[in-house]
C-alpha cells in the first residue's frame, strides 16, 4: 500500500511539490505528489491518475528546467525510494533503481564494485532525468552520453502494466529511452546500462 500521498491543501503540500530548480517562473502545481517505494506503488498511482483522467508524471531529482517537470495538473509520482543496484560481474551490466540522484548512483558504483557510468557533474541531479535526455558529462569523451549506455529499461505504461524494453523486446521504446527525456512514455523504476572499471 502506498504511504505516503500529499494532495493540494494539506501543510505538506508545499514542500512535497517543491522542485530543486529555483526559477521564479517555475511553480508546480501537481493534484498531488505520491512517494512510492516499490514498482507496484508506481503501478497503483499510474492507475488512479488515470482513472480520474490526469497526467501521471515521475520525479527523481525534481531538478527539471521547465514547469512540466513539476506535473501540474496531474499527479507526481517520487521515486527517491526506488534504490536497487546490482551489477553483472562478468559484463559489467548495471541495473539501478530510477529514484538514484547522479551521486548516490556515483558512490555506490564505485565503492561497491569500481565502476563508473557517463554522466553529468552535479551530484542532486536525478539519474532517471539525466540518463533519460541524454546525459551529457564528464565521461562523455570516453564512454558516451549516458543514454548511450543504456541497455534496457523496465518501466509502467499508461494502462499501469510492467514492461521491458531492450534491444530485442520493444526495440522502439529502447530507442525513446535512449535520448527521449521527458517525452518516454512511461515511468522507468529500473535502467540497465553498461558500467565501466
Amino acid at each position: 500500500a502506498i504511504e505516503t500521498v500529499v494532495v493540494q491543501g494539506e501543510s505538506s503540500y508545499d514542500e512535497a511539490r517543491r522542485c530543486r530548480n529555483t526559477r521564479v517562473d517555475i511553480v508546480p502545481t501537481p493534484l498531488a505528489v505520491v512517494r512510492v517505494s516499490g514498482e507496484e506503488e508506481v503501478q497503483v498511482a499510474v492507475r488512479c491518475a488515470a482513472a480520474q483522467g490526469v497526467q501521471a508524471c515521475a520525479r527523481a531529482g525534481a531538478h527539471g528546467f521547465e514547469n512540466a517537470a513539476g506535473c501540474s495538473g496531474g499527479v507526481a509520482i517520487d521515486l527517491q525510494d526506488l534504490q536497487n543496484l546490482t551489477v553483472e560481474s562478468a559484463s559489467k551490466v548495471a541495473h539501478f533503481g530510477a529514484g538514484h540522484t547522479l551521486g548516490q548512483l556515483y558512490y555506490k558504483l564505485q565503492t561497491k564494485y569500481d565502476l563508473v557510468v557517463p554522466g553529468g557533474a552535479e551530484s542532486g541531479v536525478g539519474a532517471s532525468g539525466l540518463f533519460l535526455g541524454c546525459g551529457r558529462g564528464m565521461l562523455t569523451q570516453l564512454h558516451g552520453l549516458a543514454c548511450d549506455t543504456i541497455r534496457g529499461v523496465r518501466y509502467v505504461d499508461a494502462r499501469g502494466e510492467v514492461q521491458y524494453a531492450d534491444a530485442d523486446t520493444n526495440p522502439d521504446m529502447l530507442w525513446m529511452a535512449r535520448g527521449g527525456g521527458g517525452e518516454f512514455p512511461g515511468i522507468v523504476t529500473e535502467f540497465i546500462v553498461q558500467a565501466f572499471p
